[in-house]
């Protein structure tokens, strides 16, 4: 299952696909960073970041592997306008329960003063299961440390 995870974390601290991460309670494998700003601790003045990632949940279903690449027509009324999503952009898609990437915008039209635009969208595919086992694996040998005993 992904979901969309705001990370915080201090200057020297590094945040890449891949990683895995503990976000309330559960693991996940950052698959995307979808956006980073840089933020001034209030406590302290230290420079930190606070990205939004898209983080598959470790040991749950894998939702996207049902779907396929499709195409869907959305409406947008003129206060919506300034809201039309662009290629490239990651959606939740609250009927299915997954997200979706934006692949292309087929085409648009006006009906009386709704925009019409059609999308192909595409699943975000997560990652298989012996991937999401060893980026597991090799966090936790990287927190893992043995004590030589004192002879």
């Amino acid at each position: 299952m992904i979901e969309k995870i705001r990370l915080r974390k201090k200057k020297n601290e590094v945040v890449k696909v891949g990683d895995v991460v503990n976000y309330r309670g559960s693991m996940f494998i950052i698959l995307n960073v979808l956006a980073v700003r840089v933020m001034i601790n209030r406590k302290n003045g230290e420079l930190m970041t606070m990205s939004d990632c898209l983080g598959q949940q470790y040991r749950t279903p894998d939702l996207s592997s049902d779907y396929i690449t499709t195409q869907a027509e959305i409406t947008y009324e003129p206060e919506e306008f300034r809201k039309i999503s662009v290629v490239g952009e990651y959606i939740y898609d609250q009927e299915t329960g997954i997200w979706v990437q934006i692949k292309a915008i087929l085409g648009y039209h006006f009906e009386g003063r709704n925009l019409v635009v059609k999308y192909e969208f595409e699943p975000v595919m997560e990652l298989p299961a012996d991937e999401v086992e060893k980026a597991i694996t090799k966090k936790r040998k990287s927190i893992m440390k043995l004590v030589k005993k004192n002879s």
